[in-house]
């Protein structure tokens, strides 16, 4: 028997949606533990997605509470669906989820799963991923498009490596380390890929090419001079008519144009945080870049939306694991990694940057976490230790500093 619209106002009701690629299983639940709709699957379009919701408002009479697991991007269509009509909806964070329905048997199935989600509404079990003060996606997905492209160049580098050791070996002595990748040197390499092809040609000429054929070379004028003077130190593998010396220049054309999206994508993503207090928090910490400051604050978003900086810690995955066994308990175990791994490597790299600014500050200009990282190091922690705990400790500074900006709206550097 259908209830009462009385007894429905006095009653909650959570519709839960474990979402996959495209497709949810939903349920419609309520407080005492009755399923009043599904589990069902529905589709992500536009007309499945209103038929739900006409169904959940007409069984319940109202607007239900959305319940949902942070998914990828696949939660996201049904998330601005709901929320541009009105609907209260939770976006949980699924390690927590995950945890709580550990059994002895295995059950796994989406059906479970959504059931699961709506009983974890109701008895507040559950940890919101999403909230104010949470990272923008736009700002993020910017950030994935840079990191994918310098994943994407690595491995070519090393190719191209091969492919000059073959063709012109005299490069990698007169350009030595990461110099043979520069915007000027591929342009050279990309015109001229074996050094049969300079023959008498002047140095203004090979300075053209190393500028792109830009009018002023004037700066390009002493790499041209060193490529001219060293160009048959050593004695290429194949000629110039080789199919590896075309493949060395269209490899080294195509770098270039990787290398310039990967620097506008860091300018962009810079321009767009500098606005942001995260930013400014992140930047008065001496030797962290534009670039590293952008992306923790696009990453990590408002610190103060956690109520305490462990819980922050744990959300860049750097919280140490707890391992128990018999009476033996190892509290200060390897980081858990179980985080946002963006801004773990964010902040890795930001303790390397503030470490070689240490190397070459005089000795009352060392930073807080640079002496820190010493400590560690004088107590027999590896370096990578070190370098992990110096991370964790910058991650509570820029915590407390967040706060106290919040709050002043300046940046006390203590």
């Amino acid at each position: 028997m259908p209830e009462s619209s009385e007894r429905r106002n006095d009653m909650r009701y959570c519709l839960a949606l474990d979402v996959a690629k495209g497709k949810s299983m939903a349920v419609l639940a309520s407080d005492a533990g009755e399923i009043l709709l599904g589990p069902k699957n529905v589709v992500h379009s536009l007309y499945e997605l209103e038929s739900l919701a006409k169904d959940a408002e007409k069984i319940s009479g109202t607007k239900p509470t959305i319940m949902m697991e942070a998914t990828s991007v696949y939660h996201l269509q049904p998330k601005i669906f709901f929320e541009e009509r009105g609907y209260q909806v939770v976006v949980t964070n699924p390690l927590v989820t995950a945890m709580r329905k550990k059994t002895l048997r295995k059950t796994k199935t989406d059906r479970e799963d959504s059931i699961f989600l709506a009983t974890s509404f109701f008895s507040g079990d559950f940890s919101i991923q999403e909230g104010d003060g949470s990272p923008n996606p736009d700002l993020q997905g910017l950030l994935r498009q840079e990191s994918l492209l310098t994943k994407t160049v690595a491995p070519l580098k090393c190719k191209m490596r091969m492919l000059v050791t073959m063709c012109f070996p005299s490069l990698e002595e007169i350009f030595p380390g990461n110099s043979l990748f520069s915007p000027t040197v591929l342009r050279f390499i990309a015109k001229c890929p074996s050094p049969e092809l300079i023959g008498k040609k002047s140095a203004k000429t090979i300075a053209m090419w190393f500028s792109g054929g830009r009018k002023r070379y004037g700066l390009c004028i002493r790499e041209a001079q060193k490529v001219s003077v060293k160009k048959d130190c050593l004695m290429p593998a194949v000629g110039k008519d080789s199919l590896y010396c075309a493949s060395l220049s269209r490899m080294a054309e195509f770098i270039g144009e990787i290398a310039a999206r990967i620097a506008v994508c860091k300018a962009e993503l810079a321009s767009e945080c500098k606005g942001l207090p995260m930013f400014s928090v992140c930047k008065s910490f001496d030797g962290i870049s534009d670039f590293l400051a952008a992306t923790l604050a696009a990453e990590i978003g408002n610190p103060t939306r956690f109520s305490n900086e462990k819980k922050l810690i744990a959300y860049c995955g750097l919280d140490p694991t707890i391992v128990q066994s018999g009476k033996s308990i190892n509290w200060n175990g390897p980081i858990s990694k179980r985080g946002n791994a963006y801004a773990r490597t964010a902040l890795f790299q930001c303790v390397i940057m503030m470490l070689r600014r240490d190397g070459i500050a005089s000795d009352g200009d060392k930073t807080e976490i640079g002496n820190y990282y010493r400590k560690k190091r004088s107590d027999g922690k590896h370096h990578y230790a070190a370098v992990m705990a110096c991370a964790t400790k910058l991650l509570r500074q820029i915590y407390f500093r967040s706060l106290d900006f919040a709050k002043t709206g300046s940046l006390i550097v203590k």
